[in-house]
């Protein structure tokens, strides 16, 4: 069978478990009521050419969020291998985001709980394990599938978080501000003759400005943002 099959299978078994255990929490019964959420999904993604998997994140996310499963979730992630670009979202969103990439799955695990996280993930046999199924381990699942942005929203949907000001995306550090005379040195001469707020990242020394690489970022995470306000 091709591994395409076996994915989709598996990431249907994995929705069909958990659409089951939130419809149970919210006390509703019969298997009608898991796999309409499914044609729900699917009626979405052709009345909004939208994708199906994201349709099903959507839905998964807020009937998590109604039963209260996500609720006091600690607001610093751990992101596993696939999600290096989702973990630089996050903090452009101004969220303390960890990812290492050559770890495997209990380490990331073990990272997650050491740091006192939310585990973020792509993998749905990773949900398999106890800590995780048990709910030992804070977590948000997104498919593989969706673009960085969409995982982004995804996570800001289900978890209702609001945008903070940005960290660095390359480390994670907080941004400070700096007098654009103490790193004149380290400005582009074009930049410096239109620019004069500057910032420096508390950990890597990096330096940002808001140019119009910072408000095409800035506007998109805004536009995420008030997508998750959708009810």
């Amino acid at each position: 069978m091709p591994v395409f099959c076996l994915l989709v299978g598996r990431i249907r078994k994995f929705y069909e478990r958990r659409f089951g255990e939130l419809v149970a929490k919210q006390e509703a019964t019969g298997k009608s009521d898991i796999y309409s959420l499914f044609a729900l999904a699917d009626q979405r993604s052709w009345e909004q050419r939208t994708k199906r998997d994201l349709n099903l994140a959507i839905l998964h996310a807020d009937l998590r969020r109604r039963v209260g499963e996500t609720e006091n979730f600690p607001q610093r992630f751990y992101c596993d291998v696939g999600l290096g670009g989702l973990t630089r979202w996050l903090r452009g969103a101004g969220y303390e985001a960890f990812w290492k990439p050559d770890l495997d799955d209990a380490a990331v695990i073990r990272e997650t709980e050491r740091l006192k996280a939310t585990l973020i993930t792509t993998d749905s046999l990773m949900m398999e394990r106890g800590v995780l199924r048990d709910g030992l381990v804070p977590w948000v699942w997104v498919p593989s599938s969706l673009t960085c942005e969409e995982q982004l929203m995804i996570v800001l949907r289900e978890l209702q978080l609001s945008l903070h000001e940005s960290r660095c995306m390359h480390c994670g550090g907080v941004l400070r501000r700096v007098e654009k005379a103490d790193v004149a040195d380290r400005i582009p001469p074009r930049t410096a003759v239109w620019l004069d707020e500057y910032f420096v990242c508390a950990d890597c020394g990096q330096l940002f400005w808001r140019g119009t690489h910072w408000k095409r970022i800035n506007e998109e995470l805004r536009r995420l943002s008030e997508s998750t306000l959708i009810p």
